[in-house]
């Protein structure tokens, strides 16, 4: 999901934050499943590595000038990331990305699903539909609450970008 021009972040491809410092686009890339992280200036790769601590620094020049790149996870539970870049010790840009979570459903949102359990329940319960019909009815429930939540965490995060 694109959050902006600078931040992109998915749970299956990780994240991606661009900085545009002086005449070089620096891009830094890690995945959460892999623990790979990358380095990028201007399309070259500079600095690579894999871990899986909360916190890691990519230190790299450019033209002679000295660049650190921080990532560090503030809060796993809440989703609070910081991603900063640093000029010659001075921070330049900071990314600060939180995990929104999604407002409660109102009660009208679980009546389809409740409703095609109950009719599975009884149907088997009373022997009215036949079994492939109330394991029908069963899946599809469950295959609507599933979609309805996925689709509804996917558009969640939010990106807060301090210029300095």
């Amino acid at each position: 999901m694109k959050i902006n021009e600078f931040v992109e972040v998915s749970f299956k491809e990780g994240a991606t934050f661009i900085f545009q410092v002086d005449s070089n686009e620096i891009i830094y890339q890690c995945s959460p499943f892999s623990g790979k992280e990358f380095v990028s200036v201007n399309g070259k790769l500079v600095s690579e590595s894999q871990n899986y601590k909360l916190k890691s620094n990519h230190k790299f020049m450019v033209d002679g000038v000295e660049y650190e790149i921080t990532f560090e996870s503030k809060d796993l539970i809440k989703g609070r990331n910081e991603c900063s870049l640093n000029k010659e010790g001075v921070l330049v840009k900071l990314y600060k990305l939180k995990y929104i979570k999604p407002p409660k459903k109102p009660i009208y949102y679980w009546i389809p699903p409740i409703i095609l359990g109950a009719l599975a329940g009884i149907g088997i319960a009373q022997r009215i539909l036949p079994i492939w019909l109330c394991i029908a009815f069963g899946v599809l429930a469950f295959v609507l609450i599933f979609i309805s939540e996925l689709k509804s965490s996917i558009e969640n995060w939010d990106c807060e970008v301090v210029d300095v």
